[in-house]
């Protein structure tokens, strides 16, 4: 594996603006050979598996990033984070085993027998993004602070599925065929995310503060995945479907905080309210899945710097998530 990249950094706008921007590319390409034989001694016979089997893994990605914080005056000010990442990569995976029984008396003969070769290459593009904006509202820790993040995704995998399982007679004849799988796949993913975020910072006195936040999620994720019979190019319908996520999450918060010079701590609770929507498509069965959630949680923090070489950090929160889009497959994995 290796990777390189190159930083640069500005001051602009007499030192009110700083400006940094970064490249960087990595590859990484590993290569697997193994041969194993395992002997295990039953009561009445030794069974014997020879294993063999290789794999090439190779990956490869550019990202770019940039950083922008502005300071307007010294109550106001933004910081924007965009970045772009795109890359390919390739996989190979090649693999026999053939399990024989000894039984002591007649010659060792074959039970039976697998392979896999499969292969697959993908390409992928995101890009990702955070903005904040601070203003101070006149009095020391009274602060409004807007928050935004975004993220888009997609990646595109194509690959080959042929692996095999046989079972055999005493004479070394097939005696049927267990599992033989020879299938193409084209797999499109797509996610899209967007979260926003609104904290407002009062000051009580005696170093202690109150705050109130709202923050909104939306993530959307779709795949869509046909495979086909490569004998027959029919469409395999058992392992094609197609999938679209959509979760509304929203975030209702206060907390309470109390900060010194060597503690900082806080109490609070949240209420999240979520929204899901699932529609499942395989082959011509459409499921559609919606769903409305309240979750409470409290939160609590405690920052102690007891001296300058030791300090104790406490978090205590609670979160909601839902299901991703690959959990909700409902598709075998052959």
């Amino acid at each position: 594996s290796y990777m390189g990249g190159v930083n640069g950094g500005w001051d602009l706008f007499d030192d009110k603006m700083e400006l940094t921007a970064n490249y960087l590319y990595n590859h990484t390409n590993t290569d697997v050979e193994e041969q194993s034989v395992k002997n295990t001694h039953l009561a009445d016979y030794d069974q014997i598996q020879h294993s063999e089997g290789m794999s090439n893994r190779a990956s490869g990605g550019h990202r770019f990033g940039i950083r922008l914080e502005h300071e307007f005056s010294k109550n106001t000010s933004i910081i924007f984070e965009p970045q772009v990442n795109f890359g390919s990569g390739n996989y190979t995976q090649i693999s026999k085993d053939s399990t024989y029984m000894d039984n002591f008396s007649d010659p060792r003969y074959k039970i039976n027998s697998a392979y896999t070769n499969n292969s697959g290459a993908n390409k992928n593009l995101s890009t990702s993004g955070f903005l904040m904006f601070r203003q101070r509202l006149g009095i020391p820790g009274r602060t409004l602070t807007a928050m935004a993040r975004y993220s888009v995704s997609t990646n595109r995998m194509d690959g080959l599925n042929n692996n095999g399982t046989y079972s055999y007679n005493k004479d070394g004849s097939l005696a049927r065929i267990e599992k033989d799988v020879n299938q193409t796949f084209e797999n499109q993913q797509n996610s899209y995310s967007m979260m926003g975020r609104l904290t407002y910072t009062e000051p009580l006195g005696n170093n202690f503060y109150i705050e109130a936040n709202y923050s909104y999620n939306w993530n959307k994720s779709a795949s869509n995945k046909e495979t086909y019979d490569i004998a027959t190019g029919e469409l395999a319908v058992d392992y094609t479907n197609r999938i679209i996520n959509n979760n509304h999450r929203q975030e209702i918060g206060a907390n309470m905080l109390y900060q010194s010079e060597r503690l900082r701590a806080q109490i609070g609770f949240a209420a999240m309210p979520n929204k899901t929507y699932n529609s499942t498509t395989k082959g011509t069965v459409n499921k559609v899945y919606e769903d409305f959630q309240w979750n409470f949680a409290p939160q609590a923090m405690i920052y102690w710097e007891m001296n300058d070489n030791a300090n104790i950090r406490t978090f205590y929160r609670g979160r909601s998530s839902q299901p991703s889009t690959q959990q909700l497959m409902p598709v075998p994995d052959n």
